[in-house]
């Protein structure tokens, strides 16, 4: 089965959301379990475990660490799953 960009960039808003719930401060390795009682996505707990390991005092700390992936995200937004490298490169050219 295909995924879009799109969807993985779905399900990581929908994690971001519920760390919004959590109590704070929290480690990585508790945003981590989180995910895991959500049900998420391989591609957002492996998102998360490519954070830096610390301590995190808010959702917008969270947040930040995942601008990057958000930034990826929205470049290959219209790529069908899995691609090539040479479709990867093509596309991150478009932007």
């Amino acid at each position: 089965m295909q995924e879009s960009a799109t969807e993985v960039h779905n399900a990581i808003q929908k994690a971001l959301q519920a760390f919004q719930e959590m109590k704070y401060p929290v480690t990585k390795w508790q945003l981590i379990d989180k995910a895991k009682s959500l049900n998420a996505r391989n591609e957002v707990i492996q998102a998360i475990e490519n954070i830096p390991d610390k301590e995190y005092h808010s959702s917008s700390d969270v947040l930040q660490e995942f601008k990057g992936i958000q930034n990826v995200m929205q470049a290959f937004r219209d790529v069908k799953f899995p691609a090539t490298r040479s479709q990867l490169i093509e596309e991150a050219k478009k932007t």
